[in-house]
């Protein structure tokens, strides 16, 4: 039985634009109901996906872009702050290898490249598989759940970001993912936080519909426990959190960025000021201690789990 054709149950639901999102007892996470089909999911993703959100002007690429992207690359925080905690994470010296799972137009693996680490990203849509190409990345350009497993190695350390999201089955990926893991290997997830408690309690306040489902593309919406919980099944053991600005503070002061296009314009802005301020007073300690207390509450806009592989528990995939 596929995960598309089985029975799910439910107290809660959303809707938005004829779209329902339910809060599944049998998944232990809130996804679309019904689930999307298998065929018509890939051709999106491989043909349409990141032409249609215009991440990048492909056609525009040149050497000058690449140059640039390089070079905004070095001080990119947030690649730094991952790579950091991921050197802290481990313990000892082990071996450098890493795969980016959709990984699109994120240059993380580069990142680590850079220092020393050998990296490979699975991208199944063809123009983001050739615009990393352009970095000199290695691209494995398939679904991840298609790839040949009998020529796969282990890797120290896998990273999963804003991807389980758009899957049918993610427990199956993360599953598969544990398995590519070395012995005390390490994956990192993140997802939006959607249905988080702030934007639960600005829902309640103002009965609206919730603005984050999004069609087709956002099949799964995870909150911290949602996605802690699927870690575990997976025999995956949470070992950090982290999260990013919570926006869900905007809406409860009566600013809906999500209606209001002028306060969609500033919030960039207003991230980028907030964070800038603590980094350039010396005290971005500070900061990440403020998003780890958050995480630990269920707050913030996106959803970092870090977990290991449980080598005892390798056959209880659930």
């Amino acid at each position: 039985m596929t995960h598309s054709d089985r029975e799910h149950r439910w107290r809660r639901e959303w809707q938005r634009d004829g779209h329902r999102v339910v809060e599944c007892e049998v998944c232990g996470y809130r996804h679309l109901h019904p689930l999307p089909g298998d065929a018509d999911l890939e051709s999106f993703y491989r043909e349409h996906y990141h032409k249609e959100k215009q991440h990048i002007a492909y056609h525009a690429i040149d050497d000058a872009f690449v140059a640039k992207r390089l070079e905004d690359l070095t001080a990119n925080l947030d690649f730094r702050g991952i790579y950091e905690k991921v050197e802290t994470l481990f313990s000892g010296t082990v071996p450098r290898t890493m795969i980016d799972i959709g990984g699109g137009n994120n240059l993380l693996s580069r990142f680590f490249m850079d220092r020393g680490w050998e990296g490979t990203v699975f991208e199944p849509n063809a123009d983001a598989a050739d615009y990393l190409r352009h970095f000199d990345l290695p691209v494995v350009e398939s679904m991840f759940g298609d790839a040949d497993r009998s020529t796969q190695r282990s890797y120290s350390f896998i990273n999963i970001q804003f991807v389980l999201e758009h899957v049918l089955d993610p427990l199956k990926m993360l599953c598969q993912s544990a398995d590519m893991l070395d012995a005390g290997g390490l994956i990192r997830v993140c997802v939006p936080n959607d249905f988080s408690p702030g934007q639960l309690a600005w829902l309640s306040a103002t009965g609206a519909e919730p603005p984050w489902i999004s069609y087709p593309d956002h099949i799964n919406y995870f909150d911290f426990d949602s996605l802690a919980q699927l870690l575990a099944r997976a025999g995956l053991v949470e070992v950090s959190r982290d999260t990013s600005f919570p926006l869900e503070f905007l809406l409860l002061t009566g600013n809906d960025y999500y209606s209001d296009s002028s306060l969609q314009e500033k919030v960039a802005p207003i991230v980028s000021g907030f964070e800038n301020a603590w980094l350039k007073s010396e005290q971005g300690y500070r900061l990440s201690t403020f998003y780890e207390m958050l995480a630990g509450m269920g707050m913030g806009r996106s959803a970092v789990l870090y977990a290991r592989r449980n080598i005892a528990n390798d056959k209880s995939h659930t």
